[in-house]
């Protein structure tokens, strides 16, 4: 069995989708199954350079140079910058695939995908995030989405659904269930600890992620100002996109509100009582597997595609709701008990969920998959 994949990311990375790769790659290529892997760059030691390919000289520069105007210079045209990477990447990674037995894509490239469709190859692509025309944007922007993703529907053999979410959004626009793969993802163990929190007066409520009005922080900020807690401040730790600075800054001298920056956030999980991720719209986001393995209840949302059910490892509340974030806020302010309980059983959960599982798991996939001797599904429509 020969086995590619590709990224757009920097193979080995933390942090991205990179490194998710490389835990994939790193146990496809200890079995056998590695045939090489297309990736922007190269951040680790352990798989061979002779299986990494890159697209062309300097592209790794180009993309972090767009990536860097999108987010920091030119932030009303991120949408154009974001498309001009990926179809950059596209048009050149479809030039450098070949037959082979299975290629696995963690990128939204549909001329790729229809390439090794056309190579007869079983193509695993990798949803980055739940069905495109379910995102909270604009009509006509979900629209252009939703028909992207309907064309890498079409020619991908199997779609990796990360959480219960994803799979869901998936069925609901008539992709077939035999097509969907469900493995949520990993966490360092090592990294994010169960450490006991000191005894401090102050109730700490964490937000780790990019503050943007998809992560839902307006709901958050609204919540935290019903409940007027005592001895309580809620932190945030990531950077600022521009379509939510005007709101934060209503903020900026608040007492029990703070905003740290992007920061390496191990410290303030081991610091916090709660963590809270209201988002709108994800695929599983990895903040939520961090928080578990620290230790934290967590309140997050059905969009946010959590890896454990209601009221175990914490509370999952409708998008868009301040006052049902303000209720369990309170709820765990309130029941130290409560926030111990649910701590453990999602440090229990994390335990089952380490980087290593996760690849193992995939390659197992990969091995069932070869087994079979056959497509997901009779493909309609091909040329």
């Amino acid at each position: 069995m020969k086995v590619v994949l590709i990224a757009n990311s920097d193979l080995g990375k933390h942090g991205n989708i990179g490194f998710r790769t490389f835990t994939v790659a790193k146990e496809a290529y200890k079995r056998g199954y590695l045939d090489r892997i297309i990736v922007r760059g190269n951040k680790q030691n352990i798989i061979p350079k002779k299986y990494i390919r890159y697209l062309f000289p300097g592209h790794r520069v180009i993309n972090l140079m767009i990536n860097f105007l999108s987010i920091y210079t030119l932030p009303k045209v991120e949408g154009f910058f974001n498309a001009l990477n990926i179809n950059l990447f596209d048009a050149f990674c479809k030039r450098r695939i070949k037959n082979c037995s299975i290629l696995h894509i963690y990128a939204d490239c549909k001329k790729t995908i229809r390439r090794s469709h056309k190579l007869g190859n079983i193509t695993i692509y990798d949803s980055q995030m739940a069905h495109y025309a379910e995102a909270p944007s604009n009509k006509a922007r979900k629209e252009l989405v939703a028909k992207e993703v309907y064309d890498i529907i079409k020619y991908a053999d199997y779609i990796v659904c990360s959480s219960d979410f994803v799979t869901e959004t998936y069925l609901k626009h008539k992709v077939p269930r035999e097509k969907l793969i469900s493995l949520p993802f990993g966490v360092d163990l090592d990294k994010f600890t169960n450490l006991k929190k000191k005894n401090e007066k102050v109730f700490r409520c964490l937000y780790v992620g990019v503050l943007s009005k998809r992560k839902g922080i307006e709901y958050l900020l609204n919540a935290w100002e019903q409940l007027n807690l005592n001895n309580s401040e809620l932190v945030f730790c990531g950077r600022w996109e521009s379509n939510i600075r005007n709101l934060l800054n209503k903020y900026r001298n608040s007492k029990t509100i703070k905003f740290k920056g992007f920061v390496n956030p191990v410290e303030e999980y081991q610091k916090a009582d709660i963590f809270v991720f209201p988002s709108l719209f994800e695929s599983s986001a990895k903040a939520q597997y961090e928080a578990m393995a620290s230790g934290l209840p967590i309140i997050t949302t059905t969009n946010a595609g959590a890896p454990f059910k209601n009221k175990s490892a914490g509370f999952i509340v409708p998008i868009r709701n301040s006052n049902a974030i303000a209720e369990k806020i309170r709820i765990l302010y309130e029941d130290k008990r409560l926030r111990d309980r649910m701590g453990q059983k999602g440090r229990e959960i994390a335990e089952t969920l380490s980087w290593e599982n996760y690849g193992k798991r995939m390659n197992d996939i990969y091995e069932k998959i070869k087994i079979s001797g056959s497509k997901a599904f009779k493909r309609s429509g091909s040329n």
